[in-house]
């Protein structure tokens, strides 16, 4: 049987591509002026998900930033700066954003230096507000 006796899908966000589990844990892990680069959440989904095939955890990195993108709580872009690094967003469209990061993360997955720390994503003013419940601020 797939589904409970009650008929409603099971409650474990850890199975589904995009989990909102997977979205508050990078939101917590950027919250205070951290930024992140890919290769770190590409990271994170291959130690939480080891069995599942690549493609399968590249659908979830990817459905995941999709997301957080799609709601403004992340920038995409470069890492600039030395002490106090930021994202220097892309100028796209977040369609266009997400097509450039397929094409880097998935189609040279094999060329690692073209996405792993060349890719980052830091939180906008929105994310910083949707991230503070995670954190325990209450400003």
């Amino acid at each position: 049987m797939t589904h409970p006796p009650d008929g409603k899908q099971p409650e474990d966000d850890r199975s589904k591509p995009g989990d909102q589990a997977l979205r508050d844990e990078l939101l917590q892990s950027m919250s205070g002026g951290e930024c992140l680069p890919l290769g770190h959440i590409d990271s994170v989904v291959a130690y939480d998900h080891p069995a599942d095939p690549l493609a399968t955890r590249q659908t979830r990195v990817i459905t995941t930033i999709s997301s957080l993108l799609a709601e403004g709580l992340v920038d995409i872009g470069q890492i600039v700066g030395g002490t106090d690094a930021h994202v220097d967003p892309w100028k796209l469209s977040t369609e266009d954003a997400l097509t450039r990061l397929h094409q880097l993360y998935v189609t040279h997955h094999d060329d690692e230096a073209k996405w792993s720390v060349a890719i980052w994503f830091a939180l906008t003013p929105d994310g910083e507000r949707a991230a503070a419940p995670s954190k325990g601020d209450t400003s």
